[in-house]
């Protein structure tokens, strides 16, 4: 790749020259070996004139361009001659092929090259403006992707999406050709075969109707292309229910990020989620900002950009965006990525809540009642909750979990999976650790207490799911990490009722069925009960190939044996694969007053990695089910959980505003709540609702009443709860 700078002024003096950075996402460029990888080097036209390169670098003081930790700019001086008007000055990038190879991103996109020049050598750089264009390119087309709903009633059309890809995962628009489709549903009513045109820009979805229940897949055969194993696929398997079932699978991926991040690149990833990856729900977590460092992440014109595509694309029924980014703090908070629920007349009204502002994540639950819209929630979850970047113990981004780290309200969550690896637990020699799964990055895992098992031993109630954390805007890749959830229908709100209620659970970026209940209470769930009760668990997985085993873990709080600062989870059932579904019942007949119980699951055969040309483990887990006695029902959110309706004490109140109203339900059910005059006399109704157990927030607004004492009354469980209001009006 040449850049060439034409002189049209008079001359480029000695000492003069030109600056060039390549967009985001391209390797650092290397001038020291030309057959090694990424090497650059300069040339000019005028053989008197001799030009250097002096300087390939992120940060760069003699020009105006923001920061970036991955945009590289190169600097060629001009030595010993002038350059004319009319000479050519080329920076060439990826010089000596093939060894000299630029490497560039793996994600098709146009971006600008920005060039400056220095003509008269004081060192005052100017930019060069139009900005050229430069345009990452799709490969050939290489295979072909097929998705189904993983919830399907019988009787309904349903899309069957076919996506064509590049060798990378990227659209491969200038696909073009005949597809037979077939299905394990004798009844199933379909077109047995289609074609691609070219208007069709490489995806289609194709009306299916499925008329028996029960799992089936579908399989799409791309007629006259080869290898046979990359064109001829199956979908996911999808589950067919006689009747609508009250709870739906969804998968989404809730952690990616893009050009907009100081470390990402590339557009367009809502298209990516939505069309590409056919994702049912998606989140763009770009970094708000980077390590504390100043103007490094979201810009507020770039937070107001994905604000109006969280709007543009959502799409209930059909496609759900949840407004999100990255918290990238230091230790003892780590990463989070914040997600909101608002409408979406409201989403444009989202805070941007910075690292350097704010710089730990408790310090952002403190003050979010202040600062959202009214009617918005937020939740957090921690990822990659162990890392160490460079494998040094304290250089890493450590997650700290237990009383006074965490907030069962605020953060309900872990992401146990993502590119980075797996923090399940403290095991650096497991396949998809952070050192193994990407060996050359120098990533390893901390010995101290920052996974998903010491949150769960230090009673946090934290449910899993996975996401990629892909930085080229390439969300919902199929080896990257996916969040499955049960939700009551696909739209923002039930989708974040989901993610509260912990009804979630994560794979590798397969899109397994994977069903855990204890006697009908679903994963996330927490039960009250007394020995000598005896746990009945289920557990049913479909995978997307053979499964190599299915197992039960369980921790006990009172017997639970440590090994150093990590509990020891026991297996207390393991069922071997014979196939790809497997159903299995255990009753745990230990049972002593407080048990935590989860399920994974591991698949024989591996997917391929095109990024690293290597191949990784398949795997699920599902967010745990706690099973509690009387005495252990502590949290580390605050204290004791209720064990019947209670209404904590407004804050503030006195009020001149607003004030919230905390509240706890003892089990879900119907909620009502309003508001009285000193008189006893009804002044407004204030929620009438069913919601789930847990604690619950209600905000109070001031604006409409007058100056006086008012009275909350909050019915739920079969009791009802009283407290005093003071509104003081602003004079």
């Amino acid at each position: 790749m040449r850049v060439s700078f034409i002189v049209a002024s008079d001359s480029v003096k000695i000492d003069g020259g030109v600056k060039v950075r390549l967009p985001k996402g391209f390797a650092q460029p290397q001038s020291l070996d030309s057959n090694a990888a990424n090497y650059v080097a300069a040339r000019v036209s005028n053989p008197k004139t001799q030009v250097v390169l002096t300087q390939i670098s992120r940060v760069d003081p003699q020009v105006q361009w923001s920061a970036e930790n991955n945009a590289w700019t190169v600097t060629a001086v001009v030595k010993n001659h002038v350059l004319y008007r009319g000479d050519t000055l080329q920076i060439i990038f990826g010089a000596n092929p093939p060894a000299g190879e630029i490497k560039a991103p793996y994600s098709n996109c146009s971006d600008s090259i920005r060039v400056a020049c220095d003509p008269s050598g004081n060192g005052v750089y100017n930019d060069i403006a139009p900005a050229p264009v430069l345009t990452v390119q799709t490969l050939a087309p290489y295979r072909l992707a097929a998705y189904l709903p993983s919830s399907i009633a019988a009787g309904t059309q349903t899309p069957l999406k076919l996506v064509a890809l590049d060798e990378l995962n990227n659209l491969a628009a200038s696909f073009i050709g005949k597809v037979q489709i077939s299905t394990t549903d004798a009844a199933a009513i379909f077109p047995s075969e289609i074609e691609f045109v070219a208007s069709d820009s490489g995806r289609k979805n194709i009306a299916v109707i499925f008329q028996t229940p029960g799992i089936h897949t579908m399989n799409a055969n791309a007629l006259e292309r080869t290898p046979r194993y990359l064109w001829q696929v199956q979908t996911n398997p999808a589950e067919i229910a006689a009747q609508p079932e009250s709870l739906k699978i969804f998968w989404g991926d809730l952690h990616t990020h893009s050009g907009f991040s100081y470390d990402g690149y590339g557009r367009d990833a809502f298209f990516a989620a939505r069309e590409i990856a056919a994702l049912d729900f998606y989140s763009l977590t770009d970094h708000a900002s980077f390590f504390l460092k100043g103007n490094s992440g979201l810009l507020p014109r770039e937070w107001e950009a994905t604000k109006r595509e969280v709007v543009r694309f959502n799409q209930p029924g059909k496609f759900v965006t949840i407004p999100a980014y990255e918290f990238s703090a230091m230790p003892p908070s780590g990463h989070h990525n914040i997600y909101f629920n608002a409408a979406d007349e409201v989403v444009p009204q989202l805070p941007l809540l910075r690292d350097e502002d704010y710089e730990q994540i408790q310090n952002v639950w403190q003050i979010q009642d202040n600062v959202l819209p009214p009617g918005v929630e937020m939740i957090t979850a921690p990822h990659h909750t162990g890392i160490l970047w460079n494998g040094i113990e304290g250089l890493g981004s450590l997650v700290s979990f237990g009383r006074g780290f965490g907030d069962a309200k605020l953060r309900p969550l872990i992401e146990i999976f993502s590119s980075h690896g797996l923090s399940e637990a403290y095991a650096p020699e497991h396949p998809l650790s952070y050192k193994n799964l990407s060996p050359e990055s120098g990533k390893g895992s901390s010995r101290g207490p920052h996974y998903a098992q010491n949150a769960w031993a230090a009673k946090e109630t934290l449910g899993v799911i996975a996401s990629s954390d892909d930085h080229g805007a390439r969300p919902g890749q199929h080896y990257n990490g996916l969040a499955a959830v049960y939700a009551k229908e696909l739209s923002r709100s039930a989708i974040f009722e989901a993610l509260k209620q912990r009804h979630t659970y994560a794979t590798t970026g397969q899109r397994m069925l994977v069903h855990f209940d204890i006697e009908g209470a679903l994963m996330g769930a927490q039960l009250l009960k007394e020995p000598p009760y005896r746990p009945q668990l289920n557990v049913r997985v479909v995978g997307t190939d053979d499964l190599e085993f299915v197992e039960v873990l369980k921790w006990d709080q009172r017997r639970g044996q440590w090994q150093g600062a990590h509990p020891r989870f026991e297996v207390i059932h393991r069922r071997e694969g014979e196939g790809p579904q497997l159903a299995t019942h255990y009753v745990d007949s230990s049972y002593s007053g407080t048990a935590i119980y989860y399920v994974r699951a591991k698949q024989k055969n591996d997917v391929f990695v095109p990024r690293q040309k290597r191949n990784r483990e398949v795997w699920a887990w599902t967010s745990p089910i706690w099973v509690n006695d009387a005495q252990s029902l502590d949290t580390a959110e605050t204290n004791v959980l209720p064990r019947r309706l209670a209404l904590k004490r407004s804050f503030p109140n006195p009020f001149q505003e607003s004030t919230i109203l905390r509240y706890y339900l003892p089990h879900s059910g119907a909620v009502e709540a309003n508001l009285y005059n000193a008189l006893g006399q009804l002044v407004q109704p204030l929620l009438r609702d069913f919601q789930n157990e847990g604690w619950h927030n209600l905000r109070i607004t001031g604006f409409d009443l007058a100056q006086g004492i008012y009275f909350i009354h909050l019915k739920a469980a079969g009791e009802v709860a009283t407290q005093k209001l003071v509104l003081i009006k602003q004079r």
